[in-house]
């Protein structure tokens, strides 16, 4: 029970960005069916995906997931970063279900649409981001507690943050150029 209970504080930043995630999926669900009727254009002309180059789709979830990225990094070294963070994980969950329950709305095509662009493309993401706030949110923490606390001896090591940080910006960059591939090669294939 020990080691249970440790594994939960050890990872209890995780275990928050994925319950708000979760939060996220589940309330873009029930939005999306209570207003589907009144809003079926503006959610059409938003969750539709064009007939977009490979380039313009790369280009779009590179900007997308470093600017996302970048709003995390900002939570991490402010004051209150990490009781701020994991809106990050629960708008990106409510992006999701949004594009999921419109795809779903599709019949067969759509639920294939989500199985094969959506649900890789947000999975690898999500899981990268949901690493890099748990070192954001610890970071805040730590930054919190000292200036609580007026400790000016706390060890904050912006340095070792910032390094780990450039890693997961690389494979935020590598993972938008496999979406991307994704994207662009299926929407060739499924069509809704």
């Amino acid at each position: 029970m020990k080691r249970f209970n440790n594994g939960i504080e050890e990872n209890r930043e995780i275990i928050f960005s994925v319950l708000f995630y979760v939060a996220g999926l589940f309330l873009a669900s029930v939005i999306y069916k209570c207003a589907k009727a009144q809003f079926a254009s503006f959610f059409e002309e938003i969750l539709s995906s064009g007939n977009y180059s490979f380039l313009e789709i790369f280009l779009s979830r590179l900007l997308l997931y470093s600017a996302l990225l970048l709003t995390v990094i900002i939570f991490g070294i402010s004051v209150l970063g990490f009781g701020l963070i994991n809106i990050i994980p629960f708008l990106i969950g409510f992006s999701a279900a949004l594009k999921i329950c419109y795809y779903y709305s599709f019949s067969f095509k759509g639920i294939l649409s989500a199985l094969l662009l959506c649900i890789p493309e947000v999975s690898l993401f999500v899981t990268l981001l949901i690493y890099c706030v748990k070192n954001s949110s610890q970071l805040s923490s730590i930054i919190y507690k000292s200036i609580k606390n007026s400790d000016t001896t706390a060890d904050i090591n912006l340095g070792s943050y910032l390094k780990i940080t450039s890693v997961y910006a690389l494979l935020i960059a590598f993972t938008a150029l496999i979406n991307s591939v994704l994207s662009h090669f299926l929407s060739g294939v499924i069509t809704l």
